[in-house]
């Protein structure tokens, strides 16, 4: 199993999909609608379901969502509901380490 690090710029999704159907599993991470929808295109045209989790921000402020906003709220329950990606669930990386 392998997660993409840091949210991958939507322009890049394409490459991501095609990624993850080469290897046994690739997770894509995202922290936006943008990012989501783009994923969720690419992933729908390939006729493949991407793993995916939501990126929650730990406060540093460099990537992801806060945790307790209304749009992490709503990206959870898009990304569950999509026929063409699989929500894993959230992913929170504190960057110091």
């Amino acid at each position: 199993v392998l997660t993409s690090a840091v949210p991958i710029a939507p322009a890049r999704m394409r490459e991501a999909v095609e990624l993850g159907r080469s290897i046994d599993r690739l997770s894509v991470l995202v922290d936006s609608e943008l990012a989501m929808r783009a994923l969720e295109s690419c992933s729908a045209s390939q006729r493949v379901r991407t793993p995916v989790f939501l990126k929650v921000d730990c406060g540093n402020h460099r990537a992801g969502v806060e945790p307790t906003s209304l749009e992490a709220r709503r990206l959870a329950a898009r990304l569950a509901a999509s026929a063409h990606l699989e929500f894993r669930g959230l992913l929170a990386h504190a960057g110091h380490a």
